[in-house]
């Protein structure tokens, strides 16, 4: 810790603070406030990222606050911060990224914050981590993280170090485990999303986000277990959304979704699900694959999914559709299976099984008449073959 006299004012006030575990606040009231602004913040409201982690990690004179915890508020940090243990409140500049790689830590709060990168990978969190309407100029790495709490992303915007690139991401999870659920609710994160084998036992939740990486891999959960996934309300993705292989143990929602990609908007193969809603603002730009993906429920619009679905080894117990079992939803539902490119009996069978469960046996007969018909286009017959006058 530096001695007294090399401390600025702004510094000492913080130190005093800390140690009588009291809140201290540089806000002035008035707009340069806005975090936007802290660029323009001087001495009077900046310390040294040195300062900050000499106080957290106990190197500061006198006796240490009841429960060791930062609350600050209006300060802009600089130089680079590397600590663990720390409860961080309210917005904060930072010049450098912050470092918390393999920390074990309790509440970690940088709402309103702006931050060039923060590094949580290795991390334990035993309460929630919150980034809420904080902005990140990085990757938010959350590699093989444990966070007991909630991990919370609503109306934050974070901004890979190079979204054009798609090997590059806006969050980098894979590994992830979250105890609480994961809401990044009205977020912006351009560069994409990557949590392979992530554990989230309180779901996704990402109504109304925004992610962006058109190249590559908007979303990339191959492998996630959770316990749903809620891709709504607004949610919209330029770039690939991937499942594969998930295991979502209530439903993942595509409810007013907005999916766009330059080959696969949805890839759900092999993806079990207690439910599939899929009822997004339009039919995505994009082909749609659920190949051995497995539900209890699906639940659809037939005129929303795109001209390309790959249906071959999708299973489920029960059809809901908006428009009820008609004539008119029986036609559109042959259509719905005619937009797999390729022929395979799988699709078909599963259909007719459905219609004679709901007791639709001229419907379950009328699917199995179709599958002869498609198969029969699929032979090809030897040159000289045909019918003769």
């Amino acid at each position: 810790m530096h001695p007294d006299h090399e401390l600025t004012a702004a510094e000492r006030r913080l130190r005093d603070a800390y140690l009588g575990g009291r809140p201290v606040d540089f806000r002035t009231g008035d707009a340069r406030d806005e975090i936007a602004c802290g660029d323009g913040w001087g001495q009077e409201r900046s310390v040294r990222a040195d300062v900050v982690s000499a106080l957290l990690l106990g190197d500061g004179p006198g006796p240490l606050a009841r429960v060791p915890a930062l609350r600050v508020a209006g300060v802009r940090v600089t130089g680079a911060l590397d600590l663990g243990g720390a409860d961080v409140r309210h917005g904060i500049w930072f010049e450098q990224p912050v470092r918390l790689s393999g920390a074990t830590t309790r509440t970690v709060d940088f709402t309103g914050s702006r931050l060039p990168g923060l590094d949580l990978a290795l991390a334990r969190a035993d309460g929630r981590v919150a980034l809420g309407r904080a902005v990140v100029d990085g990757t938010l790495n959350l590699q093989n993280a444990h966070i007991a709490g909630e991990l919370i992303l609503n109306d934050a915007t974070v901004t890979a170090p190079s979204p054009a690139d798609a090997r590059s991401w806006a969050v980098f999870a894979g590994g992830l485990v979250m105890e609480g659920g994961l809401f990044c609710t009205r977020a912006v994160l351009d560069g994409g999303v990557r949590m392979l084998g992530a554990q989230l036992t309180g779901g996704l939740h990402m109504r109304q986000a925004r992610l962006r990486n058109a190249e590559g891999a908007a979303l990339l959960a191959d492998h996630v277990v959770a316990s749903s996934v809620w891709l709504s309300g607004g949610f919209s993705a330029e770039g690939t959304v991937s499942l594969r292989g998930a295991q979502i143990t209530d439903q993942l929602t595509l409810d007013d979704a907005t999916l766009q990609a330059p080959v696969r908007a949805l890839d759900c193969a092999r993806m079990q699900a207690g439910a599939l809603v899929f009822t997004p603002a339009a039919p995505p730009a994009g082909e749609v694959d659920l190949r051995d993906a497995k539900t209890a429920a699906l639940h659809d619009r037939t005129d929303r999914w795109p001209p390309t679905v790959h249906l071959q080894g999708f299973t489920y117990g029960s059809l809901h559709e908006s428009d009820g079992v008609t004539a008119a939803s029986f036609a559109s539902r042959l259509a719905w299976l005619g937009r797999d490119p390729g022929y395979a009996a799988q699709p078909y069978e599963q259909l007719a099984l459905w219609y004679r469960q709901i007791g639709h046996d001229d419907e379950a007969r009328r699917v199995l008449l179709t599958k002869q018909r498609h198969r029969r286009k699929t032979w090809h017959r030897p040159p000289g073959c045909g019918a003769t006058s």
